[in-house]
C-alpha cells in the first residue's frame, strides 16, 4: 500500500506533459506545478541555475518522502510481527503461567497472574504420580512407527503418480487429494468399527 502511495505521489510531482498541452500553468497560476515550473524557468526564461534549484529541491522533498515510506514500512512490519509472535507466543505463555497456579486460580485469576512464591506442586505431581518416563517412550515410539509407515506409504504412492502411466491416474490423484479435505473426526467411528470387527483394538496393531 506504502509502495502504491508513493508511487502516485512521485508520479504527481512529476505531472508535466497535461498540464503544458491543457492548462499552461493556468487559469492563473493554479495548476503552475513544480515540474511546469522548472520547465518555464529553464527553458522559457533560460535561467538555468534557478530551474536547477527548483529541481534539487523537489528531489530532496521526493528523497524525503520515500525514506519516510521506507521508515514507515518497517515499523509496521515491525509491528505486525511483534503481534504475530504475541500471538503465537501467548498459549505458551499462559501454559507456562498456568504450571505454577493451583486448579482454582486457573480460572479465577487473570492469564497474567504468576503466585509469588510459585507453586511447584504441579511439577512435583508429574515425576511421582504418572510414570512420565514410559508415557514419553510410548509416545516416541507411536511416532516413529507411525512416521516411517506413513512415509513409506507415500513415498510408494507418490512413485506410482509421477513414473507410471496409468489409465485415470488423474482422476485416482484427484480423488486422493481430495480425502486429505476430509476431517479424521468424519471417519473416526468407521475407523473404530473396522478395527474392532478384526478384533485389534488395545493391540499395538491398532
Amino acid at each position: 500500500i506504502f509502495l502504491c502511495l508513493v508511487t502516485i505521489i512521485i508520479a504527481a510531482f512529476q505531472e508535466f506533459d497535461l498540464i503544458n498541452i491543457l492548462t499552461e500553468g493556468g487559469p492563473g497560476r493554479a495548476t503552475n506545478v513544480l515540474v511546469f515550473r522548472i520547465y518555464t524557468e529553464g527553458f522559457v526564461n533560460v535561467k538555468m541555475g534557478y530551474a536547477s534549484a527548483i529541481a534539487y529541491t523537489l528531489f530532496a522533498i521526493i528523497m524525503v518522502i520515500t525514506l519516510i515510506q521506507f521508515v514507515l514500512r518497517l515499523i509496521l512490519l515491525a509491528l505486525a510481527l511483534a503481534l504475530l509472535i504475541f500471538v503465537m507466543a501467548f498459549p505458551f505463555f499462559y501454559m507456562f503461567t498456568s504450571s505454577f497456579k493451583q486448579d482454582t486460580d486457573v480460572f479465577t485469576k487473570s492469564m497474567f497472574y504468576i503466585p509469588i512464591p510459585p507453586n511447584w506442586n504441579n511439577y512435583v505431581r508429574v515425576w511421582t504420580e504418572i510414570n512420565f518416563l514410559q508415557y514419553y517412550l510410548n509416545t516416541i515410539k507411536i511416532t516413529v512407527v507411525a512416521t516411517a509407515l506413513q512415509f513409506l506409504v507415500s513415498a510408494m504412492a507418490a512413485y506410482a503418480f509421477a513414473r507410471m502411466e496409468v489409465p485415470l491416474k488423474n482422476f485416482f490423484f484427484g480423488l486422493f487429494i481430495s480425502t486429505m479435505m476430509i476431517p479424521w473426526t468424519a471417519v473416526m467411528i468407521p475407523q473404530f468399527i473396522l478395527i474392532s470387527k478384526m478384533h485389534l483394538c488395545d493391540t499395538h496393531l491398532a
